[in-house]
């Protein structure tokens, strides 16, 4: 509180007590004129203590006011904040989404290309190993036709008197059996060069048809050289006969499989 207004206060007190004096010592008059003067200054005092409430108040309110813009404000830009953030961090995922589908775009046609080149190279590579066998098959049945004609010669010369044999017949005979000796290795060595070029198909095959029997894996290798029943029959040792009756137990299971 100032020092005018604790003056003015006690100048309201004085001047209530001069009116309740002059009111005992019968002087209505000035006792009226003090209190007038008294109800003056009290209401003087009174608006301005009301004014400066007013003051109070409305700098109070000013300043919650100015506060809670500020708040409202500084709220405001955290929400921008943020949506910068999320905005920043959204783009960045998304471009990151994007970079990994692109890589995984590259990378797929990458490996497609790769396996497509490999199965280029792996045809190829079986188209020439299946031709080198067909080559082959059809020297073993060159050569076993030639054995077909040492055995006919072979018994021509047996049902002669075998006691009474010149010495070039020995000779010739000789020679013929050892002539079948090499059909028989040729045949040996094919036998084996169609397992050894075939072990990736008989895996296929076993993981498809797992109750074929090693002779219906076998002939599936020749089919696969478009060989005929005969030329089969020949190169195998085994009759038409025996050759179909395989095909056919081969075809049943497959009938069989795909009917599952």
């Amino acid at each position: 509180m100032s020092r005018d207004q604790k003056l003015r206060n006690e100048e309201s007190l004085i001047l209530e007590r001069l009116s309740w004096l002059k009111r005992d010592q019968k002087d209505f008059e000035k006792a009226y004129q003090y209190i007038e003067s008294y109800h003056a200054l009290s209401d003087s005092l009174m608006n301005d203590k009301i004014r400066k409430e007013s003051a109070e108040l409305l700098e109070k309110y000013e300043s919650e006011k100015k506060t809670n813009e500020i708040l409202v404000l500084n709220a405001e830009k955290q929400r921008f904040q943020f949506f910068v953030v999320f905005l920043v961090v959204g783009i960045l995922v998304l471009i990151l989404i994007i970079l990994w589908i692109e890589f995984a775009r590259r990378k797929a046609k990458f490996v497609n290309a790769l396996i497509k080149k490999e199965k280029i190279t792996l045809e190829k590579l079986i188209e020439t190993k299946d031709k080198e066998l067909t080559l082959h098959a059809a020297q073993v049945l060159r050569i076993q036709g030639e054995i077909e004609k040492v055995k006919n010669g072979f018994w021509e010369i047996i049902h002669q008197e075998i006691p009474n044999l010149e010495q070039s017949k020995k000779i010739q005979i000789e020679s013929l059996i050892e002539f079948k000796e090499i059909g028989t290795e040729l045949l040996e060595d094919f036998d084996k060069r169609i397992t050894q070029s075939n072990e990736d198909f008989f895996r296929i095959l076993l993981s498809i048809y797992p109750d074929l029997k090693p002779s219906e894996l076998k002939l599936c290798a020749y089919l696969r050289l478009n060989l005929s029943t005969k030329e089969m029959s020949d190169i195998l040792n085994k009759s038409a006969r025996t050759i179909e009756t395989i095909r056919f137990s081969i075809r049943k299971k497959n009938e069989s499989f795909n009917n599952r």
